[in-house]
This record gives structure tokens, sequence and C-alpha cells, in this order.
């Protein structure tokens, strides 16, 4: 994700040296070694920040926000190398292959035994 968003926008991002997603490894847990970017937490110095500093900040975040939003995808899955696949998650279980719509992706999180009524069968058509 951090190398689509580097190739893609002008947003800054570390550096990735060396990751292990496998827990499994020697150290027992996945794990990412990163660049540390330079830069303070702004919820630290918010308060001690003039205004002009204040617009500048937030007008440095709407510009990330608008980058991210120009990025577009024609499915919902996890971003790997090779384009858009399955998503993945300790929490779910997801179908192994990418969601085609939103609709399909809610429609994932409700087991067809708990909608009853046709009514409320209609609200997810």
């Amino acid at each position: 994700t951090i190398r689509y968003v580097k190739q893609r926008t002008s947003i800054p991002v570390p550096e990735i040296y060396y990751q292990d997603l496998n827990s499994d490894n020697e150290i027992g847990a996945a794990f990412v070694l990163m660049e540390k970017l330079p830069g303070r937490h702004l919820y630290k110095t918010w308060d001690n920040l003039s205004l002009d500093h204040k617009k500048v900040a937030l007008s440095q975040i709407a510009s990330i926000i608008v980058q991210f939003s120009s990025l577009r995808f024609d499915k919902i899955g996890c971003l790997t190398e090779n384009g858009i696949g399955p998503l993945i998650s300790p929490c779910y279980n997801f179908p192994q292959r990418p969601f085609p719509s939103t609709l399909q992706y809610l429609e994932s999180f409700i087991s067809p035994d708990s909608v009853k009524s046709s009514e409320a069968k209609d609200l997810f058509r």
C-alpha cells in the first residue's frame, strides 16, 4: 500500500526496509521495519500554534485527503502487487475473492438466516 501511495501521490510515506508478515518467525509476530519520517504529532503542538499555522496544517491535511480520494479501484479487497486481491482479516472469514461492489461487501457481514422478512431483504437489493 505504501508503494502504491508513493507511486501515485505526493503524500510523504516512509521507506520500507524490511517486512515479515508471518507470525511464525523468530520474533513471533508480524513486523515492518520502516523509516522514521521527520515531524511532530500535531495533537501535541496544536494548542501552541498560531491561527496561521493551524490554517497551513489543515490545508496540508485537506491536500492529503484530496489525493487519497483520487485513488480509485474497481473492486473491494486488499491491495497486492498484482492488483486487488481478496480481503484478509483475522476477525472475519471473507470469501477468497475481491468484492465487485460495496453492496456485496456489506452483505458479507449479514447471515442470510438473520434477515427474516422480505421487507428487510429488500433493503439490501
